[in-house]
């Protein structure tokens, strides 16, 4: 795993050409901003069940087992401070070899033996709260969780994103 800091996700995201909003400092906030075409949205209900958050996280990493890289960008940490435990989050970056703080490195470009880390990173985001963006190094597939409790998947393969749908809904 390589961490990554907010330039350098920028960096990456612009490299496989995902769009990047030119109002706030993520490269995608709001659904409105993502083209459609080339992209097919599919909305993703926010469980409430813990249990059922480790699953849509397992879900959600699996869309990416095909891609090479993957770059699990989080942000918004700061919005909900009471519905995390920061510690959590800092002692597994750490047991990965990370010792800057989220807000310096919220990039994590994850590789396919990095699947369990990876769920982790993408469960602890759907917990706390938090944004997270997760971009296939193809620049074919993202998901964005928000901080709203809502969730989205975005492809360029119509058939997948009707698949993606079947099993969401």
């Amino acid at each position: 795993m390589q961490f990554l800091t907010h330039g350098e996700c920028v960096e990456w995201a612009r490299g496989r050409k995902f769009p990047l909003s030119e109002t706030q400092p993520t490269w995608i906030t709001l659904q409105r901003e993502f083209p459609t075409p080339p992209f097919h949205l599919i909305l993703i209900k926010f469980p409430k069940d813990s249990g059922k958050k480790v699953v849509l996280a397992k879900m959600l990493y699996s869309l990416f087992e095909e891609s090479a890289n993957v770059l699990i960008w989080i942000e918004g940490t700061e919005i909900w401070p009471s519905s995390q435990h920061m510690p959590l989050l800092q002692r597994l970056r750490e047991s990965l070899g990370e010792k800057r703080p989220i807000d310096k490195t919220p990039g994590h470009l994850v590789s396919i033996k990095d699947k369990d880390d990876a769920v982790s990173l993408i469960l602890i985001s759907l917990l706390f709260i938090w944004d997270c963006h997760i971009l296939a190094e193809s620049g074919q597939e993202a998901v964005h969780i928000s901080h709203d409790e809502f969730a989205w998947f975005a492809s360029h393969d119509p058939k997948l994103a009707e698949k993606v749908r079947l099993g969401f809904k």
